[in-house]
């Protein structure tokens, strides 16, 4: 803070100890909120527990109502646009919000009881608390009863330690997620539509529903911890990566937003993805958003900003027609290194600038300006070119580059069609596409000059310099051995989920233990965290790490439906890389043939399906692996291992 103050010239002045009225624009501003959410706790009856949702809820209120002193409400003047109350709600108020098929059976009730405890902060929602599941869901589709409180003493239990959040998805695919519930009426007594069922099982601490320090006298609750997460910390993650454009104009470093989204824009221009035209009539026009993210190198921070249709509303079939387009596999990627050691090749990777807009957008297609993006009144913009968001731009730039390489010589492979080679007597060069990334291995330096300047043609590329970064792989080549290395992503891993000071394991798992299998008398465990986890390790073993495929997953397999027996086996995981982050894959320039290794358990998993595995060597290094579980139930030993062969 210290740095950014003297970077902006601010001097910073303390106020005095355990004295309000050194700061007291801010210290009125927090009596004006304890007295809402005092008045809405009474009125309610609802007890301390729900101080939070309170303070939120009068924060909210306050904001939406007008102020003397300019007869305007404090968001109408920040937006422009005078708000709504006719979606308000009396705080407390009884609330049944619809269950989704999949949490009931069909001939169970389609609604369940709660309690109102206010709005959501980041999609058009009310927060409803159930009593009996002790969760709060965030929901549109909710009928209330005004007039009656939502519980009674007896039925509140006296911990409220879990809070879930549901995602849906509008009915209505025009209406888009804004930070404040809505600026119009949006939500009414009964949304029906459909809506999505992803849900999210987060667990709210007192420092994420605590914005505001300084606010004075408050409740303070001792909050105990649930027994299953017991090895688990609940964190807040701090995020400097803003979330819409609002919130990246108010930013400390907006400056540097500003400067992102100009250079978006103007990529855009220069390559003539748009043109102004008058709004169509009985055309669909689609909206857009920015995508903000910081992209941390080893001294600097790169900020990004990126343009994005909301595509989520095209059919295909109606408004697009194909959208498939194949990426490298990982097995080709480890080959091709491999190559270049075994023949000392020439190695470099290369980044396509804004990739998507070089393929020809073949449908008619209209957007919204972005935020930022100010056109005259009753003009559109027409799509001339593939933009990120869309369901086709990828297939569209998967066929250009295919195009440009192929005039350049290269020919795909039957095997993987996105690798390319070429060859000119004893010199070759291999070429492998991951969307916008690509690595070229080749026996000659002069080779790799031509096919780049051939590409440079036609599309904007900038070479990776060291370290060589591909996919989050940490890529070293010397003169006797290439590495893959993950270690970077694994303490990412770590820290994310709060175990990089955790007691290491010496294996990832059990050998032989079916526990997992009987997990009807465990607790259920948090499915949002649960997969992030598995999606993590996932990522990991498709990469660099073949000894804990097979743990990963037999443990995805619960991925619906996880529990704390399943939990406690990926913090095992979690610990035995603690211990191995410095594991990683060397590839020597010892030449050998490709062979394959095949094998298969005997029905150990569930519904008496066995695991079957594989390998591949080329050399002496291992380039490929996979370990799965097979689709049909094999018979005799001899049908298992078939299964696993092919």
């Amino acid at each position: 803070m210290k740095q950014y103050f003297e970077h902006k010239g601010i001097k910073h002045e303390r106020t005095v100890c355990y004295s309000p009225r050194s700061n007291g624009t801010a210290e009125r501003a927090n009596r004006t909120l304890l007295d809402k959410a005092r008045t809405l706790l009474i009125d309610s009856a609802l007890p301390l527990e729900f101080w939070a949702e309170a303070v939120s809820t009068a924060e909210y209120m306050h904001n939406i109502t007008p102020t003397k002193s300019k007869d305007k409400t404090p968001m109408e003047l920040w937006n422009g646009k005078k708000p709504s109350v006719r979606h308000a709600k009396p705080f407390g108020c009884v609330a049944f919000y619809k269950m989704f098929n999949n949490k009931r059976h069909k001939l169970q009730p389609k609604s369940k009881k709660g309690v109102f405890v206010g709005y959501s902060r980041n999609r058009k929602a009310y927060r409803i608390y159930d009593i009996e599941e002790r969760q709060v869901h965030e929901t549109s589709d909710v009928v209330f009863g005004e007039t009656k409180n939502g519980y009674t003493q007896k039925e509140l239990p006296k911990n409220t330690e879990n809070y879930t959040q549901i995602e849906y998805i509008w009915s209505n695919p025009e209406n888009q997620q804004t930070d404040e519930p809505t600026n119009h009426p949006v939500i009414q007594e009964r949304i029906d539509g459909t809506v999505s069922t992803e849900t999210n099982d987060d667990l709210t601490t007192d420092d994420e529903e605590d914005g505001n320090q300084n606010i004075s006298n408050r409740p303070v609750r001792n909050r105990r911890l649930p027994s299953r997460y017991e090895d688990y910390e609940v964190y807040a993650v701090s995020d400097d990566t803003p979330e819409t454009y609002e919130d990246a104009a108010v930013s400390q470093e907006k400056d540097k937003w500003k400067d992102a989204m100009d250079k978006e824009i103007n990529s855009f221009e220069m390559h003539n993805v748009w043109e102004e035209v008058e709004r169509p009539q009985n055309k669909k026009v689609i909206k857009s958003r920015w995508v903000y993210k910081i992209k941390e190198l080893d001294d600097e921070k790169l900020y990004k900003a990126r343009l994005v249709a909301v595509g989520c509303g095209q059919k295909q079939g109606i408004d697009f027609e194909e959208s498939f387009s194949p990426v490298m596999k990982w097995d080709s990627l480890r080959i091709l290194l491999k190559i270049a050691a075994m023949k000392k090749s020439v190695v470099k990777f290369f980044d396509v600038k804004t990739a998507y807009i070089n393929g020809i957008l073949n449908e008619e297609l209209y957007m919204e300006p972005p935020k930022g993006y100010e056109l005259r009144s009753n003009k559109v913009l027409k799509i001339n070119k593939s933009i990120y968001g869309l369901p086709q731009p990828g297939r569209y730039w998967y066929n250009k580059f295919s195009e440009i390489l192929a005039q350049a010589g290269l020919k795909k492979l039957k095997s993987d069609p996105s690798v390319y080679t070429k060859r000119a007597g004893k010199k070759f060069i291999h070429i492998g596409i991951y969307v916008d990334d690509f690595v070229i291995i080749s026996s000659s330096a002069e080779m790799i000059n031509q096919v780049i300047g051939s590409v440079k043609k036609e599309i904007e590329i900038k070479e990776t310099t060291e370290p060589n970064i591909f996919l989050g792989v940490e890529i070293k080549k010397t003169e006797k051995n290439m590495t893959l290395s993950q270690r970077n992503y694994v303490k990412k891993i770590l820290e994310k989920f709060k175990m990089i000071d955790c007691n290491p394991m010496k294996t990832p798992d059990i050998i032989g233990d079916t526990s997992l299998d009987n997990y009807d008398n465990s607790r259920p465990f948090s499915s949002k965290t649960y997969q992030e986890a598995i999606g993590s390790l996932m990522y990991l073993a498709t990469g660099t790490r073949p000894d804990i495929s097979y743990i990963v997953e037999k443990l995805s397999q619960y991925n619906r439906d996880p529990r704390e027996i399943h939990w406690a086996a990926v913090k095992r995981i979690l610990r035995y890389l603690r211990g191995t982050s410095d594991y990683c894959l060397r590839f020597n320039s010892t030449p050998g043939k490709l062979k394959a290794c095949t094998d298969a358990s005997w029905s150990t998993a569930a519904g008496a399906k066995s695991c079957s595995g594989y390998f591949l060597k080329l050399g002496e290094n291992v380039v490929g692996w996979r370990s799965s579980k097979q689709k049909t139930c094999g018979i005799v030993n001899n049908g298992i291992g078939i299964n696993c062969s092919v």
